[in-house]
């Protein structure tokens, strides 16, 4: 059952009356929403019920790794709204799925939730192929720092065989109509976040298992929320391998880095001849400015270099030096016990996309981190950010 608290009643003598389970919940909902900047929403909250776990959400996941971890960011927050235990897709390759610019989203809403029955089907039939989350990062610890329940895939499919055979393998619960969450497709405006719990409640409130569409496309509540997810602490495993190339990094002194990554078009056929690097020198040039006055030193910081096009890397490995830079990459930290060929043996995943995940963290290590690109906007390079602002708070003993 869902209610709505004007922020106004915040400090009300009515709330002095409430139990405090009830109490709890609307303080939580009142100090979520403010953080957003939306002081005059009215906010929608759920209120505890016996069955609070009993439900589940699942998504079309798709796209690259970086979108794949926003859009579980958005499935969560949604999941923590309306009571939901969040069903964990596993990890795609590189867009494997796409979800398409403007209203295709909208208009292909009913073909992503059936595409992401599949998901289960595949699970079935081959799980050799199937990468969870908890490869690489702590989904224990997510669970504790959201709220929210969560579920992989292939525990579902172990423990819930009824409500699996019901809504992955069956039509007969998916929506009869197009589903817009975000609004800008069949409405005026944007749809707030609340607004969005209020949309999803009118299709879904039926449903035991929730299939959704794109979660990528939703407006979001809460960035704090995110960070939690998008920057979230690794699994055991990746720990290991992060404090064994901790050490190698220490071991050639290249501890205080600069991160770098380039973004190029998907497609993009790079040629090193043809590359204008003036505006990238001029960004590791303000970069190292910034690092020689904080450490009152002349030295030059060792340079970590990720690019989505491999044959950038030698290319710009050789600028760099020249321009005396010591420059390293992923490639001079994995051999030995922690070599590209070992990589397949520690985690259950292909090493596409085992790749990126490492380039990401050690980027968002350095000291300073300079991203540039083909791209305005990258996703990939936005979760960059995100880690970087947090240092190594989630990663204890790397720096």
């Amino acid at each position: 059952m869902f209610i709505e608290i004007k922020k106004q009643l915040k400090n009300s003598v009515f709330l002095l009356c409430l139990p405090l389970p009830l109490m709890y919940s609307i303080y939580t909902a009142f100090t979520l929403d403010l953080r957003t900047n939306r002081e005059e929403e009215t906010f929608q909250f759920a209120l505890p019920n016996k069955e609070r776990n009993t439900k589940y959400l699942y998504y079309y996941s798709h796209s690259g790794f970086s979108n794949q971890l926003f859009g579980l960011a958005n499935a969560a927050e949604l999941a923590y709204y309306t009571n939901r235990t969040l069903i964990l897709p596993p990890i795609l390759q590189h867009n494997v799925r796409i979800a398409g610019p403007g209203c295709a989203p909208y208009k292909k809403s009913i073909e992503f939730i059936e595409t992401a029955k599949l998901d289960a089907k595949n699970c079935q039939g081959d799980p050799s192929n199937y990468v969870a989350f908890s490869e690489f990062f702590d989904t224990v610890k997510i669970s504790h720092a959201t709220g929210v329940q969560l579920v992989d895939l292939k525990e579902f499919i172990t423990t819930e065989p009824i409500l699996l055979s019901q809504y992955f393998l069956g039509n007969r619960t998916r929506p009869l109509e197009l589903i817009d969450f975000q609004g800008t497709c069949t409405l005026n405006y944007t749809r707030s976040f609340s607004e969005l719990v209020e949309y999803f409640q009118s299709i879904f409130a039926s449903h035991t298992v929730a299939i959704i569409p794109s979660a990528f496309f939703m407006p979001s509540g809460n960035i704090t929320f995110k960070r939690s997810i998008i920057a979230a602490e690794p699994s055991s495993k990746l720990f290991s391998l992060l404090m064994g190339i901790r050490d190698r990094i220490r071991s050639n002194l290249w501890h205080n880095y600069i991160g770098v990554h380039l973004r190029f078009e998907d497609q993009y056929k790079f040629i090193c001849e043809k590359e204008d690097t003036t505006i990238f020198m001029e960004k590791i040039h303000y970069a190292l400015s910034l690092m020689q006055e904080k450490n009152k030193t002349d030295r030059s910081p060792s340079v970590f270099f990720a690019s989505s096009a491999q044959e950038a890397n030698k290319c710009y490995k050789l600028i760099l030096e020249k321009a005396g830079f010591p420059t390293f990459d992923l490639g001079d930290l994995l051999s030995g016990d922690t070599g590209t060929e070992r990589l397949s043996e520690i985690f259950r995943a292909q090493k596409s996309i085992i790749l990126p995940v490492l380039d990401q963290i050690l980027v968002s290590l350095g000291k300073r981190i300079v991203l540039s690109g083909q791209r305005e906007k990258s996703t990939f390079q936005e979760v960059i950010r995100i880690r970087h602002k947090l240092g190594c708070k989630n990663i204890d003993g790397f720096c």
